[in-house]
């Protein structure tokens, strides 16, 4: 499974509510929160006494991982764009974030923006994904269908607003 089909997949996970903008500020809030409990989750490996604590929390980061993908995708779904699986990562996931919500920022002012830079930092940052999950033995598409897999047993009819407030027991 490639990112393109993730997004279509996970589409019906996002709140349709919301107005492409307001998809495109939840994507990114929830992308910077993501990669926060992401840089909390490596302390969590780096000081693992036990290997069991350590599959665990490479787990965990895993699953961090495939949760700032479903962000990722939300923001792929209000850019209305196709995001090429070869983007190369240049700079960290942060810089990479910072880029685009500088993109953003220009385009709510005013100014001109092209469509490739944006694809371009939405690659960038996909990339950075795909580095990390490579780094634990992964490719992206385990965590798409990982991800996928949690998001249907939370949202077996669709995004759900009492679901996405009163989640099951262990689920993160």
């Amino acid at each position: 499974m490639n990112f393109n089909e993730y997004r279509k997949l996970s589409e019906r996970t996002i709140n349709q509510a919301l107005t492409n903008d307001q998809k495109l500020t939840h994507g990114i809030c929830g992308l910077m929160s993501e990669v926060n409990e992401i840089a909390d989750v490596y302390k969590e490996v780096a000081g693992a006494k036990t290997l069991n604590d350590r599959f665990d929390a490479e787990k965990h980061c895993l699953s961090e991982i495939g949760d700032a993908l479903w962000f990722v995708a939300e923001i792929a779904t209000a850019e209305n764009i196709r995001v090429p699986e070869d983007c190369i990562a240049v700079g960290s996931v942060t810089e990479n974030i910072t880029e685009y919500c500088t993109i953003v920022q220009k385009r709510m002012q005013g100014k001109a923006y092209s469509e490739y830079d944006v694809v371009h930092a939405v690659g960038c940052i996909l990339a950075c994904f795909r580095n990390e999950a490579e780094f634990f033995g992964y490719k992206l598409s385990d965590l798409y269908e990982q991800n996928l897999e949690k998001l249907r047993k939370r949202y077996p009819e669709g995004f759900s607003e009492e679901r996405s407030e009163h989640r099951a027991e262990g689920d993160i």
